[in-house]
């Protein structure tokens, strides 16, 4: 599991698969508890290695709308998860709720919404 991250990871952006945020959404939100103590490695590297959605709001819209998805389970299933973070990671994962509110794509807005009321 985590050397399908440590892969994606260590990938130039435009040859990321998108399918790999979908399949860790799909493990977050199916099998969370069986998974809860590798979720702040897994959401380590999902936060750092999608530094292409932060270049501008409408490139890579694939990738942005799923890792907005993988985030939002990551909120319902694995809350505390989120706050095993070390405070720079923490500090990027509020940046990226803050940007997906901003987002002029309704999806991504919307998911960035019910992110931050469930933080917050």
């Amino acid at each position: 599991m985590l050397t399908l991250l440590q892969d994606y990871q260590s990938s130039d952006d435009r040859t990321k698969e998108v399918e790999i945020l979908s399949l860790f959404t799909k493990l977050v939100t199916k099998v969370s508890p069986a998974i809860q103590t590798a979720m702040p490695v897994i959401c380590e590297i999902v936060l750092t290695s999608n530094n292409m959605i932060t270049q501008d709001f409408n490139g890579f819209p694939d990738h942005r709308i799923h890792f907005y998805k993988f985030f939002s389970g990551v909120i319902h299933h694995s809350f505390a998860s989120i706050f095993q973070l070390n405070q720079d990671l923490f500090r990027t994962f509020i940046n990226f709720i803050l940007w997906a509110v901003k987002h002029e794509h309704y999806d991504i807005y919307d998911i960035g919404l019910d992110i931050l009321f469930i933080v917050i």
